[in-house]
């Protein structure tokens, strides 16, 4: 009897671990709630090991997930994570990763798919690893560039009749955007964080440069009636001011206990 009981336990056990494979472009939809959900309703440590354990097994591979760009911030909450052969953009959202076992091979995580000159910043990405980490995990966290100033308007053109100069200087360009910062990554461990192997994440957080600065306008012309410096153009007017460089992102590795997820 006591051998049947321990049959039947261990099938109930092993149907109640979920377990998802996902491959090519998916959406976040397609990803469990129970795992992309976050931990607003978490009250205890026992209820977030619980909803660790039932987040099971997800296994993503050759394929990409795209963030939607309102997101704001993601979560994936679960036993254990295998990545293969796959990429994630974030889109500039905070990614949060709660799991016992993270095993990664040719994975890559950036804030964008390619570069542009929106100046927004790179994602912040927080890794939780409970029990451990396998494989080799490439980050890319930088920011974008700024914009570059726009060119200032143009003098106006005299059209006096008293014989005065009547040019009119031009404006200056426009200061350049600042460039975005780079982000953050914080991995945080239970085991000793001195023996993680950051030799596994090759990580980058370059920060986004800024714009340069518009060119100056064009200075208006002597012409027409205005007789005094006849045919002669204003100065043109300054160039703005190159926008800032961002801020580049750090690394940084701490322990943590599960009760520290709850505060």
């Amino acid at each position: 009897m006591r051998q049947a009981f321990l049959i039947l336990c261990t099938a109930l056990c092993i149907s109640s671990y979920a377990q998802t494979i996902l491959s090519g472009n998916i959406s976040v939809s397609d990803i469990p709630e129970i795992i992309t959900t976050d931990l607003s309703t978490i009250n205890t440590v026992q209820d977030l090991n619980q909803r660790i354990d039932r987040g099971g097994q997800l296994i993503l591979k050759i394929g990409k997930l795209i963030l939607p760009q309102e997101l704001d911030s993601f979560f994936l909450i679960l036993d254990r994570l295998e990545l293969s052969d796959f990429e994630i953009i974030t889109n500039g959202n905070e990614m949060t990763i709660i799991s016992n076992k993270i095993i990664s091979k040719n994975t890559k995580i950036k804030s964008y798919s390619e570069k542009s000159n929106d100046g927004k910043n790179g994602s912040d990405i927080n890794i939780y690893n409970i029990e451990s980490f396998t494989g080799l995990l490439k980050i890319d966290l930088s920011g974008n560039n700024g914009k570059n100033g726009a060119r200032g308007h143009n003098g106006r053109n005299s059209r006096s009749r008293y014989g005065i100069d009547c040019r009119s200087p031009a404006k200056d360009g426009r200061r350049g955007k600042p460039g975005g910062n780079g982000g953050n990554l914080n991995i945080f461990t239970i085991y000793n964080p001195i023996v993680f192997e950051l030799n596994d994440i090759i990580f980058s957080t370059n920060s986004g440069k800024g714009g340069k600065g518009g060119r100056g306008g064009k200075g208006g012309r002597n012409s027409g009636p205005c007789r005094v410096g006849h045919n002669v153009v204003a100065a043109n007017g300054p160039n703005g001011g190159d926008g800032n460089d961002g801020s580049d992102g750090k690394i940084k590795v701490k322990s943590f206990k599960l009760s520290d997820l709850l505060q």
